[in-house]
């Protein structure tokens, strides 16, 4: 069947607008996909470093203000010391449960559990403490004042290198977004080559075409 110069323009027209049109979706797609994941891995990356930066406010002011219980007298002023205490070490214990849904990656949940362990044993050293207090026990606040650096230490250590994880795998994936992003923009350029050749090659038919009086 002989086309009309009309449908072979249209039909050439189209052959040419395809492959753009394929350049536009491949290319948004991808680029949303890149800048998605990244916004959602960075996300997760800020509120981690927050919840550890409250968590271990919480348990350092905690610490310090217990330092100053051997030298509160007053009765009352004695069991406010206190309640801001457990008030300070409750805020670091619920900051860091809370920073577990924020670790996704298996080497960042090895590491949460690491640290999990060492405030598990700090939470357990202060509730032997107040115990103590309570009862006051001298020896047994003795033992504990003996144990309080490893105790407490251990869990700095930890705590800190979670941090370190968190931050160094927030570089990651910031550069893994970029390389998402160039990879999109590489193939967005390779189908505008191809699409370039494409139109080119169909306009140039058509110019014949017409030229030949078709």
């Amino acid at each position: 069947m002989k086309l009309s110069l009309s449908a072979k323009l249209f039909g050439g027209f189209a052959l040419a607008v395809v492959p753009a049109v394929a350049i536009a979706v491949v290319g948004w797609t991808r680029i949303d996909a890149a800048a998605k994941d990244e916004k959602r891995l960075a996300s997760e990356g800020v509120q981690a470093t927050m919840h550890i930066t409250e968590a271990r406010r919480g348990f350092e002011v905690g610490i310090a203000k217990a330092g100053l219980l051997a030298y509160t007298t007053e009765p009352a002023a004695f069991m406010k010391l206190r309640e801001e205490i457990s008030q300070n070490l409750g805020r670091g214990s619920e900051q860091f449960r809370g920073l577990e849904e924020h670790i996704t990656t298996p080497e960042g949940r090895a590491k949460y559990a690491e640290a999990q362990t060492a405030v598990a044993a700090f939470e357990e050293f202060a509730a032997k403490y107040g115990e103590a207090l309570d009862k006051k026990d001298s020896a047994a606040l003795l033992k504990l004042a003996e144990q309080s650096p490893t105790v407490i230490g251990e869990m700095n250590a930890k705590l800190s290198a979670l941090n370190e994880y968190v931050g160094q795998h927030a570089d990651k994936v910031a550069a893994d977004g970029q390389d998402a992003a160039n990879r999109a923009k590489l193939l967005m350029a390779v189908l505008g080559v191809v699409s370039a050749g494409v139109a080119g090659g169909v306009g140039f038919f058509i110019a014949r075409r017409v030229v030949a009086g078709v």
